[in-house]
Formats: structure tokens, C-alpha cells, sequence
């Protein structure tokens, strides 16, 4: 019975390597697009105002008033790369 094993054992060998190279392959292939992006951007490389930002969480989140804000840890990960790089602390109401 082992004997008949080993044409098996090595055919699905061979597909599970031909399935991971495929999958390789086809990540670094290009896409096939011209490359360029639809969104708008300034020529001229000055800031704009306005815009949205949109962004998903896994958990609730009340607001991002940090005083009376209850977080989700999703919401932590977002007041910290959104306020630490924005704002400094101070003593000063």
C-alpha cells in the first residue's frame, strides 16, 4: 500500500509547486495599466484644502475628541499616528 502512495504524493507535490510559482508570477506581472493614478493632485506641489479622509475600524470608537474619547484599540492606532504627529501637549488650556 505505501508503494501506491508515492505516484499521488508526488503529483500533488508538483501542483502545490506549480499552484505557489503561478501565484508568484502572477504578483509580479504587471497589471497591464497605463500606471496613472485618477485622483487629483496640485501641480504645483502647494497644499489644498479641503477633501475627505475615510477610514475603517474593527472596533467602536465615540469620537476623536481625545478628552472624552473611548477608544477601541483600533482607535488608539489612529488618535496615535493622527495627534502625535499633529500636536504637541501642553499645560496650556
Amino acid at each position: 500500500m505505501r508503494h501506491s502512495m508515492r505516484p499521488r504524493r508526488r503529483t500533488l507535490t508538483f501542483l502545490a509547486l506549480l499552484a505557489s510559482f503561478a501565484l508568484v508570477a502572477s504578483a509580479c506581472g504587471s497589471s497591464g495599466g497605463s500606471g496613472k493614478t485618477t485622483g487629483t493632485t496640485s501641480s504645483s506641489g502647494k497644499p489644498v484644502s479641503g477633501g475627505t479622509l475615510t477610514y475603517g475600524l474593527e472596533g467602536k470608537t465615540t469620537d476623536f475628541c481625545v478628552p472624552s474619547a473611548q477608544f477601541a484599540i483600533s482607535g488608539i492606532m489612529v488618535v496615535t499616528a493622527v495627534y502625535d504627529t499633529l500636536t504637541a501637549p501642553t499645560q496650556d488650556p
